[in-house]
């Protein structure tokens, strides 16, 4: 089998057990490692994702892998978070973080960047609404180029 083939059996294999955890699947990578495979499986949940969420599901694809005989070399399988700091790329990201502050540049037009902070007000099909110092700014999710959540770190010691 090629990569692509690979790949795309290896996505249906996890469709099941990520739909079971009510989880869905953030990003998928397949590459070689040493003399194995290395695949890692980022997952997630509205209301974030558990480690025996991803024990779970890692589980339910390490058999099937095993049953259909995918890989004869060996491989390693990561179920993972995608974790706090990741990059927001769709729609639902950007739902997830309603009413939260992110980091973001964007295209203005004429390959000019712009670097914004503001609170996602909306998430609609095609743009986000941030509030930027009390003011509104539509952008469209095809002009985004880097948005993350922004973290606030309490530096107080307990």
């Amino acid at each position: 089998m090629y990569k692509e083939e690979i790949t795309e059996k290896l996505k249906q294999i996890a469709q099941k057990p990520i739909a079971e955890a009510k989880a869905e699947l953030v990003s998928f990578e397949l590459r070689p490692q040493n003399r194995n495979m290395f695949i890692r499986v980022l997952v997630d949940k509205p209301e974030g994702i558990s480690i025996d969420d991803c024990a779970l599901i890692c589980r339910a694809i390490e058999c099937e892998i095993d049953e259909e005989g995918l890989f004869s070399q060996g491989y390693t399988l990561e179920v993972a978070s995608p974790g706090l700091d990741r990059l927001l790329t769709t729609q639902l990201d950007f739902q997830r973080v309603l009413g939260k502050a992110v980091i973001l540049s964007y295209d203005t037009g004429g390959n000019h960047i712009e670097k914004i902070e503001g609170v996602i007000e909306d998430a609609a099909d095609d743009s986000i609404t941030v509030n930027v110092k009390g003011k509104k700014e539509s952008i469209k999710y095809l002009n985004i180029k880097k948005a993350k959540q922004k973290l606030k770190y309490d530096k107080r010691k307990k």
